[in-house]
């Protein structure tokens, strides 16, 4: 185990092969193994295994394994959310047990809680979406969806609910190309 910093890695009873570097980080993690937490409170509560943690309060309160935050406060609400990977400042910064769920970008998927199998690549994608089984792809795509299940939006303000405003809560739809059905809030 390597720890760098005040309080870092301080529990560490039992696990092996841990990296903490920053103020807290991995700083309650007794015997978690193949841990890697860098910046303040990064991965601070007592996780499982192979969890890494990069950036300030990335997996803040995270107690499972196999998950991967890379950037300021990602995935800091995150508790035992399976199989999660969130890169960007705050990406999936609400989830706290969804499964399958990726978000690449700067406050991407942002307010997902609970919801399974959501993919949002771009800045803002996905921002107030609290459904399962969607992608999206591209700048504020998706960016006002919220109770949306299944639904594919690919492009700039793909499937944005009326340019960005009014929140999107239709099923099954598939918008390709920057604004297409920018308009569309109910429809499935």
């Amino acid at each position: 185990n390597t720890a760098v910093g005040s309080g870092s890695g301080d529990a560490i009873t039992t696990g092996n092969q841990n990296t903490a570097i920053g103020l807290g980080s991995l700083g309650a993690t007794d015997d978690g193994d193949f841990n890697v937490a860098v910046g303040v409170n990064a991965v601070a509560a007592n996780c499982a295994d192979a969890n890494t943690g990069v950036g300030i309060h990335a997996l803040n309160v995270f107690t499972g394994s196999a998950a991967t935050a890379v950037g300021a406060y990602a995935a800091d609400a995150a508790t035992s959310a399976t199989n999660l990977t969130a890169v960007g400042h705050n990406a999936l910064g609400a989830c706290t047990e969804g499964l399958n769920n990726t978000a690449v970008g700067a406050n991407a998927l942002l307010a997902m809680v609970d919801g399974d199998y959501n993919t949002g690549l771009g800045s803002g994608v996905g921002y107030i979406t609290t459904g399962t089984g969607n992608t999206f792809l591209g700048y504020y795509a998706g960016v006002s969806a919220t109770s949306t299940d299944d639904c594919i939006a690919i492009g700039r303000n793909a499937l944005a609910g009326a340019s960005a405003g009014t929140p999107v809560t239709g099923n099954y739809n598939i918008a390709v190309g920057n604004y297409a059905l920018d308009a569309t809030t109910t429809g499935n």
